[in-house]
């Protein structure tokens, strides 16, 4: 059985070789989606919304630097949402798309959010899941107290 997707690598503008998931067909009637993922997550989070969404829209689910198939940066500090705004970008140029309707998760929606500050004509739409206009310190605490901590699961399932 062949994948309802197809890979797409592509470069950052610091020289990263990076990855995304694109469903759909280049020609969809519907203007682009790109569903970005949160902090410890990847482009396979969006896998049954992306084939649901792709009779009528393309889309695109990255991989941000250093999850998924992406690499992994040599500096701490390039991680990011200002570099993974830039990766989206980078993204949006290499596939084509220079206007979409973005779905953010967590991190995902920080990264949205600054795309509409930074770029705001990219934006057709914006759907954000999980994050809003405010950070709470406890859920900043929450996150670092799992970040690089956790097993690995055995199984995907």
């Amino acid at each position: 059985m062949t994948a309802p997707y197809q890979d797409i690598f592509y470069t950052s503008q610091d020289g990263l070789k990076l990855y995304a998931r694109d469903y759909g067909d280049r020609a969809s009637p519907g203007t682009p989606v790109i569903c970005l993922p949160g902090l410890t997550r990847n482009s396979r989070d969006f896998d049954t919304l992306a084939e649901h969404l792709a009779d009528r829209h393309r889309v695109l689910c990255p991989d941000f630097r250093g999850r998924g198939l992406s690499a992994w940066c040599d500096n701490w500090s390039d991680y990011t949402p200002v570099h993974e705004m830039m990766d989206t970008l980078d993204l949006m140029g290499a596939a084509g798309v220079g206007q979409g309707i973005f779905i953010g998760t967590s991190r995902g929606g920080l990264v949205t959010m600054a795309l509409a500050a930074f770029r705001p004509n990219v934006i057709k739409a914006a759907i954000l899941n999980d994050i809003g206009p405010e950070v709470d310190k406890r859920g900043i605490e929450r996150i670092a107290g799992y970040v690089g901590l956790m097993e690995p699961p055995a199984t995907w399932d």
